[in-house]
């Protein structure tokens, strides 16, 4: 098992230990439970980078990737709701997320159709195999989703950072900077299933980096 495979299995289990001790110091609290949720669908999402390398058989690889992009299709609205509920935006921006949330559950809806994923492709990767997703044509529209999504909460926590003052807005430049970092790894992972690069993706240990 190579490096670039290891790094989904890595970024799987920081994510998901991070979620899951924010969620314990507070279980009732609204914000510690979108983060748990937040990072189980980031977790869920990157360890299928991973499974689709080392599952042997394509069809049983292809069924498990597309099982991981259920978790990949309710994280933007998860995201948006986490921010939108840190940065007082929820009452204000209550159809926007509504929409959000909609919109993955169309995205549920078509998952497992080659609409949506093809199959796999394979990325140049020597002297290893290394497999990513084929995309179908529905999948340029969640990738137009996601980074909707992800332009928002980035538009808001800077917003939000511009009307705070001292400790806050400290708090909400370390937020930004963490989401710029984590919108980098998300495109850096689009740009290789679209193509547009033809190496292995880096985005599980970028993912890693922000976490830590």
């Amino acid at each position: 098992m190579h490096a670039l495979i290891i790094s989904g299995l890595i970024s799987f289990f920081a994510n998901l230990a991070i979620g899951f001790f924010v969620y314990s110091q507070n279980r009732k609290n609204r914000i510690n439970i979108l983060f748990g949720l937040f990072s189980l669908t980031v977790s869920g999402w990157r360890v299928g980078s991973s499974l689709e390398n080392v599952i042997l058989d394509q069809a049983q690889a292809l069924a498990v990737l597309r099982f991981n992009y259920l978790f990949a299709v309710w994280l933007p609205p998860v995201y948006l709701h986490l921010y939108y509920t840190l940065t007082s935006h929820l009452k204000r921006r209550i159809l926007v997320l509504r929409a959000a949330y909609a919109c993955s559950v169309f995205f549920t809806a078509v998952l497992y159709s080659p609409f949506f994923i093809r199959g796999l492709a394979e990325l140049q990767s020597e002297p290893y195999r290394y497999l990513i997703s084929s995309p179908g044509p529905l999948y340029y529209l969640f990738a137009l989703f996601f980074a909707a999504v992800v332009i928002e909460v980035l538009r808001t926590t800077i917003s939000e950072m511009k009307a705070e003052t001292g400790k806050r807005r400290a708090q909400l430049k370390y937020l930004a900077i963490a989401n710029t970092i984590a919108i980098f790894a998300g495109f850096e992972y689009f740009l290789r299933v679209f193509g547009l690069v033809k190496s292995p993706p880096l985005d599980d240990y970028i993912l890693v980096a922000c976490v830590a």
